[in-house]
């Protein structure tokens, strides 16, 4: 599956509540769950370089540690021209493809359906909303057919 460190980001941003419901059919969770290890190691590795990237370019004091503006809580910078670096940085980096070993999921629509009437009859969150459905979009296939 291809993806970006962006919709990796977007994913785990607005985490669907598709991820933690246990009354979904064991097939369904065992698959999410699998994604949702692969893309936290993808977001780790995100993290890790982004840091980097802040690191290099940031302010820092006598010590070596970076300075942290006290009022925004945001890292210094010595220069705009070190602020631009760093973000143009974390931009190439959030835009860069990546390929993990996984196939889509995919989900049947009107297992949705009766997933969410269940929850509802149980008074339970629904189990995935037209929001969620957006932001899974890169990582689960939704239409008729069986459950991957």
């Amino acid at each position: 599956m291809k993806i970006t460190n962006k919709d990796v980001q977007a994913l785990f941003m607005n985490k669907p509540a598709i991820f933690v419901n246990r009354d979904l059919p064991v097939k369904t969770m065992y698959w999410l769950a699998r994604l949702e290890k692969k893309l936290i190691d993808v977001l780790t590795d995100f993290n890790e370089e982004r840091n980097k990237f802040i690191m290099d370019f940031c302010k820092k004091d006598d010590k070596g540690f970076p300075v942290i503006n006290k009022t925004t809580n945001q890292f210094e910078y010595e220069s705009k021209d070190d602020l631009d670096k760093v973000t143009g940085k974390i931009i190439e980096l959030m835009n860069l493809e990546i390929d993990i070993p996984f196939e889509k999921i995919r989900i049947n629509l009107e297992d949705i359906t009766k997933w969410n009437e269940a929850a509802d009859k149980k008074g339970k969150e629904k189990v995935i909303n037209p929001d969620e459905i957006a932001v899974l979009l890169q990582f689960v296939d939704f239409k008729d057919g069986e459950v991957r």
